[in-house]
């Protein structure tokens, strides 16, 4: 059975306020955080946060702007001798090296470029000094050994006849080997069928047709078809 007391304490307040003699905290009057205030705050810090960001990537756009990106010690002057950067392709991997060719002499600058001579037919061409390299003082003896040496650079070779061919695993393409007209037979060489369908395709296509080997022809074939394909596309533009 339950009891219910009959008196009601005649201040109808609840237990929760008796003991100790203290009231309740009452948490629903206090007002609620100023939410939108607080928003706006952090929105001006955000863009305050952007804002600098921006100005140090400005900060360093313009001293990379400023900066000389082709800044260059020249070591070299007019009248001094100098080797020449020729870019070869490796037409093997389809990447390019550099070759040093010369010496030219320096006969004149402009701006950020140089006048140099060829040794041997007197020709003359603007070259940026990036592209150069100092090789001797104006006082280099020019003899006819260095002449020969000049003129022998860029010598092209022609092709007698292929000798053999073989795959290699390494490159996973074919190469043949080829006798040049002019040069002993110690001194044939492997070159990749890359390179010779763009120099002598006429002449590799027979070589290939009168061998055996029906997987090198289609090799030959499709390397000779992907040159002309080249050509056609670049006739079109």
């Amino acid at each position: 059975q339950i009891v219910h007391p009959s008196n009601c304490s005649r201040d109808f307040r609840a237990p929760v306020f008796l003991p100790g003699g203290k009231g309740c905290v009452a948490t629903l009057s206090e007002p609620k955080p100023k939410t939108e205030q607080l928003l706006v705050e952090l929105r001006a810090r955000i863009n305050c946060m952007h804002k600098a960001v921006k100005d140090v990537r400005q900060r360093q756009s313009k001293r990379y702007n400023e900066r000389s990106h082709y800044e260059q010690t020249i070591n070299f002057s007019i009248g001094d001798y100098v080797l020449r950067s020729r870019v070869d392709e490796k037409l093997y991997a389809n990447k390019l090296r550099v070759v040093w060719v010369g010496p030219y002499r320096v006969v004149g600058s402009a701006g950020y470029y140089f006048t140099v001579e060829h040794l041997v037919n007197g020709t003359t061409m603007d070259v940026h000094p990036s592209r150069l390299k100092f090789y001797a003082y104006d006082s280099l003896n020019v003899n006819e050994e260095l002449i020969d040496h000049i003129a022998s650079q860029g010598t092209l070779l022609a092709v007698e006849a292929f000798v053999k061919h073989r795959l290699n695993p390494d490159m996973q393409s074919y190469e043949v080997k080829v006798k040049w007209f002019g040069l002993e037979l110690i001194e044939d060489s492997w070159e990749p069928i890359k390179t010779m369908s763009e120099d002598v395709p006429q002449l590799l296509l027979e070589y290939a047709t009168s061998s055996t080997d029906d997987l090198f022809l289609r090799a030959v074939m499709s390397a000779i078809d992907i040159k002309k394909r080249q050509r056609s596309k670049c006739n079109r533009t």
